[in-house]
C-alpha cells in the first residue's frame, strides 16, 4: 500500500490513509482471509531524536544531500521537492521528531488504519552510521514502549 509524500490538508488524508486500509482489508477477506487478521505494514522515512527540532533539522539536512546527489547523478540542478517541511508534520508522511511526537504520530496512523508493523528508513542522504544507530537505539527503548503502553502490548 502507498500513500502520497505530496502532503494535503488533514482531513483528505485522513480519509484515504482509512480507505486504503479497507480496501486492503476487503482484499485479503476476497480471497478467503479473516480481514481483521490482515498484516498491514507501512514504510516512510524519519528520523527519532532527543527533540522535536534537532531531529528535523537533522533529518532535513541529509535529505537535502540525499536529493543533491540524486540529482547530480541524472544531471539536474539540486532542488528538494518544495514543501518539505510540511511533511514532518502531522498529516505528512515523514516521522522525524521526538521520542513523543514519533510515537505520537504512529499512534494516530494506527488509529486511521491498524496497521501492524511500522517501518522507519532513517539512513538517507550519508547520515552518519553512529547517528542513525543513536535514533534506532531511541526507537526500540523509548518510542515503542510508549507505543505497546498505548495499545495494550506486550
Amino acid at each position: 500500500m502507498a500513500l502520497s509524500s505530496q502532503r494535503a490538508d488533514a482531513a483528505p488524508v485522513r480519509q484515504r490513509v482509512e480507505r486504503l486500509g479497507r480496501a486492503y482489508r476487503d482484499a485479503w477477506a476476497q480471497v478467503g482471509h479473516p480481514a481483521d487478521a490482515a498484516d498491514i505494514a507501512v514504510a516512510v522515512h524519519g528520523f527519532v531524536g532527543d527533540d522535536d527540532r534537532q531531529a528535523k533539522a537533522t533529518y532535513l539536512e541529509h535529505e537535502l544531500l540525499m536529493f543533491t546527489t540524486g540529482a547530480a547523478e541524472i544531471g539536474r540542478p539540486p532542488m528538494a521537492p518544495p514543501g518539505r517541511d510540511a511533511q514532518l508534520e502531522p498529516g505528512g508522511m515523514v516521522f522525524a521528531g521526538g521520542l513523543d511526537e514519533v510515537a505520537d504520530r504512529i499512534l494516530q496512523l494506527h488509529a486511521q488504519l491498524g496497521h501492524t508493523r511500522q517501518i522507519l528508513q532513517m539512513d538517507v542522504g550519508g547520515m552518519p552510521h553512529a547517528t542513525y544507530l543513536k535514533a534506532i537505539e531511541l526507537l526500540g527503548t523509548e518510542v515503542l514502549p510508549q507505543i505497546r503502553k498505548e495499545l495494550g502490548e506486550r
